[in-house]
């Protein structure tokens, strides 16, 4: 067995030797004057000479094999290209009988030398990969289907290679779930819509739908009503409302008929059930409708806003005949009240 030892002169670039000895071993003890050492880091890639008849391996990684010779390179930096990517994982999640998941990016760089040539591979069919093949840095888009496909989880693995690179593998692993029925009811004197994200539910009448994971209701009344509140599986006043729906689930909505008695007009007309509401909701120099009715008091004017409250209307609106009464004090603490056709007692 030989053991031969290579000293670079400065000038020299690149040294080729010939087919090597069998059995020997190859070390480096310096690299032109700098006297690099073998451990030197400004190569890092290049490993083993695996195009070495015998297969040899070099002690420094100043060197990298091509046909049946060794080269040697002087300067720094890696000589091969190396791959590098992110996410290291693909995680999808779906539900039976649902739409797809949305598709996820794999981004890919070259985070060694040269040019990097990749190639990506994958094998179960309900994954697709696009594209297949690249220059340098480039992304791929990972689209999982789950049509056709019972609950379950499914795994593949997407390889990338390149010319004079180390293989990579990226992990891919979709869930497909059971969907579960939600039955939503309507509830109460007033009407109004809820409307389902994602889509299935857009309705004013009882209905039941199909969905997996987390699903929001969110519930909108009609001119005249109020949303009151939700019941059964999803609790509260708030206008939406969101379930998981990891089992069946029964949701009631209940809307409030509101008395069209006070109303702003601001493009389409905003009605109140009571004048202190309406005067706080109101922009300065707008004018509060009021049908022919006798209110409640008090009113306590403080947002330093100039309102009108106009009085005296039928019921739709349409006509003014008699007054409005206001039974109660009315207090102008800051701004100015103009009042046309009211009583106030």
């Amino acid at each position: 067995m030989k053991n031969h030892t290579i000293h670079l002169l400065a000038a020299l670039s690149v040294l080729a030797l010939a087919a090597p000895c069998s059995a020997s071993s190859i070390t480096v003890s310096s690299i032109g004057p700098g006297g690099l050492s073998s451990s030197s880091s400004a190569y890092r890639n290049q490993g083993s000479m695996n195009h070495l008849s015998p297969p040899e391996t070099a002690t420094t990684a100043a060197y990298r094999h091509s046909g049946g010779y060794l080269h040697a390179l002087a300067g720094t930096g890696d000589l091969l290209p190396a791959i590098s990517f992110s996410p290291t994982d693909l995680l999808f999640t779906g539900f039976e009988g649902a739409a797809d998941p949305a598709a996820q990016p794999l981004n890919i760089s070259n985070s060694g030398g040269s040019t990097l040539t990749w190639s990506a591979a994958k094998s179960a069919s309900w994954l697709t990969i696009t594209p297949t093949s690249g220059s340098d840095a480039g992304q791929i888009t990972v689209a999982a289907a789950v049509a056709g496909l019972p609950p379950g989880t499914y795994t593949d693995t997407i390889t990338i290679s390149g010319i004079g690179a180390k293989t990579v593998s990226v992990g891919v692993t979709l869930t497909v779930g059971v969907r579960h029925t939600l039955s939503l009811n309507f509830s109460g004197n007033g009407s109004g819509i809820v409307t389902s994200t994602p889509g299935g539910i857009a309705t004013n009448t009882n209905t039941s739908a199909a969905f997996g994971g987390e699903v929001t209701l969110h519930a909108a009344a009609a001119d005249g009503s109020a949303f009151t509140s939700w019941s059964g599986d999803c609790t509260g006043a708030a206008v939406d409302c969101t379930v998981q729906m990891d089992s069946d689930k029964v949701i009631t909505a209940t809307f409030t008929h509101i008395a069209q008695d006070i109303r702003i007009i601001r493009g389409t007309p905003i009605y109140f059930t009571g004048l202190q509401s309406a005067y706080d909701g109101a922009l300065t120099g707008e004018i509060i409708q009021t049908a022919n009715i006798y209110l409640s008091g008090p009113l306590d004017l403080n947002l330093g806003k100039t309102v009108t409250i106009s009085g005296g209307y039928t019921n739709n609106f349409t006509s003014r005949s008699g007054s409005t009464t206001l039974d109660g004090p009315v207090t102008v603490q800051s701004g100015k009240l103009i009042v046309d056709q009211l009583v106030i007692r």
